[in-house]
Formats: structure tokens, sequence, C-alpha cells
């Protein structure tokens, strides 16, 4: 039997990035339940940034309702162009049935967790006022992370001063830069070489026009890394990106792009060694479980991860007691990033709707 469910979560504040403002999340969850088992999925457009809609998604689900069991089963059997959240939800649950049938299934032993993945993740300070930005990240620090995500505009000069000097005091520390398409060619080329000094892992996004080829200019030009982010919208997009030879490092939004196997295999025929850092889009903590449990499949190792945005909920669909009880910095290993089941008796189901 399948149930869907839909939820509206608040956020603490507001959350700004790239000329968008969010104060709350909502999505569809998919629940899965047969006998007394239970597994659940989550899609969730994110207004502003996915090519698709929640109202499409719903509208999707309950159209082609009588075909979802068997969409979740095999993929192969779907025929209709579905939104990629709604993809993204299906494979999650068909991951987690295809788990469900094997030997290596979660159990409640403790011993299990000596084989659990260690997970390591940034911490994320979104684009406030420049006054904000070094309590933010001491306050990142603090909290135990070493690499910071930084949210920078089309001014970005008073921004990068505070990173320099935080980066003197602290020399532990690893930014990455997230310029989300702000900067024109030339001013792309100034401030990454400002950015050039700094501990920056990569930058992603710089151009206003960001067509691959000046991607690829740009990179032959600049010391600093740059990263496909947005660029990578789509499957096909993904695809697109292998002719990028000098960018090797990509942000993967799953539930973006749609069928996580897809994005694997993707990925997997890239015929270069290629960095993948695999993050989230404001989900609840359903969707955080499964892209942690794809970034240990499949993210590069040893990197870190942007799915640490649980702290902005002020409320969540997962019992916070049974969630790693650190989602921030070198993540304790935790029985959920082994597996890909979710089983839907850990919902906090407070504020669901069934829709019937």
């Amino acid at each position: 039997m399948i149930r869907l469910l839909t939820y509206r979560c608040p956020l603490h504040t507001s959350f700004r990035a790239a000329g968008q403002e969010w104060t709350h999340r909502s999505g569809l969850l998919i629940e899965w339940v047969d006998g007394e088992d239970g597994w659940v999925s989550e899609a969730a457009p994110l207004p502003g940034r996915s090519p698709d809609r929640l109202e499409e998604v719903i509208d999707a689900c309950r159209m082609h309702r009588h075909h979802l069991a068997d969409w979740i089963r095999d993929r192969e059997s779907i025929r209709e162009e579905l939104p990629p959240s709604l993809l993204f939800a299906l494979s999650a649950l068909r991951l987690q049935l295809r788990e469900s049938r094997t030997a290596d299934r979660p159990t409640d032993n403790p011993e299990d967790r000596s084989r659990d993945c260690l997970l390591q993740m940034n911490g994320v300070v979104g684009l406030g006022s420049p006054d904000t930005l070094d309590p933010a990240i001491r306050t990142a620090l603090r909290d135990g992370y070493t690499t910071i995500k930084v949210k920078l505009n089309s001014e970005p000069a008073s921004r990068i001063e505070t990173l320099r000097n935080l980066s003197g005091e602290y020399p532990h520390l690893r930014l990455r830069i997230d310029a989300n398409q702000s900067w024109t060619w030339n001013d792309a080329r100034h401030w990454l070489d400002e950015l050039s000094s700094l501990p920056v892992d990569y930058c992603e996004e710089p151009l206003r026009d960001p067509t691959l080829d000046n991607l690829e200019k740009l990179q032959q030009v600049s010391t600093v890394r740059i990263a496909l982010d947005e660029s990578l919208s789509t499957i096909r997009n993904l695809r697109n990106a292998v002719r990028c030879q000098s960018i090797t490092t990509y942000v993967l939004k799953a539930t973006i792009l749609g069928d996580l196997e897809q994005i694997s295999r993707t990925i997997g025929e890239i015929p270069r060694p290629i960095q993948t850092i695999w993050t989230s889009s404001l989900e609840s903590a359903v969707a955080r479980t499964t892209l942690r449990r794809a970034a240990c499949e499949w993210g590069t190792p040893g990197c870190a991860h942007g799915l640490d945005t649980g702290s902005l909920f002020q409320h969540d669909l997962i019992d916070p007691r049974l969630l790693p009880k650190k989602e921030q910095g070198p993540v304790r290993p935790d029985i959920l990033n082994r597996y890909w089941a979710l089983p839907s008796r850990l919902l906090d189901r407070a504020g669901l709707r069934e829709i019937v």
C-alpha cells in the first residue's frame, strides 16, 4: 500500500541565497507499507531552484497513483515524463525495497555499528550582512566544523577581507565559496585572484553567464578550483559537463537531478577522476538521510558533504532522538548512513496530512 503525506516545516530564521529567501519547507512523503514493515521517501522541490513544483509532484502522484507501486519496484516500467523530485523519491524507495530483500539489513545489534559509515559535513553560512559573517563562522568553528561553505554576492570585498582575517586566526579552517552565478567574467577573474591566497577548496558557479565554455576558459586562467552546481540541474547537463576537461568538482543536488541510480551511473561513466560533493536543498530529515547514504556510497571519500541543514528547521520529520547526535563536523558513525532503509516508524507524524 502506498500512502501520500504532505508536510510544512518552518525554519528558525529565513535562509537567503542567490536572490531567494525561504522561511519554511513543504514537501511530499511517499510511504510504502507492507504488513508491519514500512519505508518512506521524500519529494520536495525547492521553490525558485528546482525545475518542478510541489503541485506538479502531487498532481503526478494523484494521476498515476495506481502505477506508483510498479514504478517503485522497477524503474524500467516508467513510461511517463515525471518531475525530477518524484523520480528521486521513487528511486529512494526502490533502493530501500531492494535492500529489504537481502540478508544485509539494519538491525538493533550494537555490534552492527562497528561497520557504520563515518561521514563528514561542511557548515553553511548564508548570505547575511557582512557584519554577521565573522560571528557566524566563529560559531560554526566552535560547533566542530573545519570546512565551511560561504555565500558571496556581486560585491564581496568586505566578506573576503573577513575571510582573510579568520583564515589567519584559524589555520585549520577550510573554505568553500558559493558565488551563485553572481560575477561577470572580469569580476570573476578579479575575485578568484583575491581568493587564491585563502584556504579555498573550490568556488561554485562564479559566472553570471555560466556556459560550459566560459567556465572552462575561466578555470584555465585561475588557480582556484571551480565547481559546477547550478550548471548540473539535469541529468543531461551532468552528461554534457564531461566536456569541461579542466573542471573536476561536481556539487550534486540529487533531489533536483532525479533518479539516484541514474545519477550514480552517469558519474560512473565520466572518463576521468572527479570529486563529487553531495548536498541537500533544504529538505527534511527524510531526504537528508537518503542523501547521507548516497554520499557514503558514491561521494568522494574523505570529503565533507553539504548535508547538515537540519539545524535550520524548527521542526523536522524524524524524531531527533533517532538522528545522529551531531549532524555536523566529523559525524559519528551512524547506522542510517550505512543502510538505504528508512523505516517509516521513525517518522514524527505531527503535522503530516494524508492525501486520499
